[in-house]
């Protein structure tokens, strides 16, 4: 089963460091998507799809090891379904190229 956690990134500034923070949340064993949107200096909404066991630690340090940003919850977890997956796999498509 796959959940969905609702996130923010805050103090993210510039494109790069959103690729560096989605490329290391890829990078976690048991994470399948990956979604975000650049707020720049406030807070970037964040949508992680992953396994369970899959820790909000884990999650912080990934992020944590790009820079100085903090990550905070945004609101629920819970299995995935619908609408959101379109949302986040577009998401993931754009930040690997795939969407021009």
């Amino acid at each position: 089963m796959t959940y969905t956690r609702w996130l923010s990134v805050e103090g993210l500034v510039g494109g790069t460091c959103l690729v560096e923070v989605l490329r290391r949340l890829r990078a976690i064993d048991g994470v399948t998507r990956v979604g975000m949107s650049l707020n720049r200096g406030g807070r970037s909404p964040l949508v992680v799809q992953c396994a369970p066991r899959v820790t909000h630690e884990e999650l912080q340090r990934a992020v944590a090891g790009v820079g100085k940003f903090s990550l905070a919850h945004s609101g629920g977890r819970g299995p995935t379904g619908g609408r959101l997956d379109d949302v986040v796999c577009a998401a993931d498509r754009f930040a690997r190229g795939g969407v021009r």
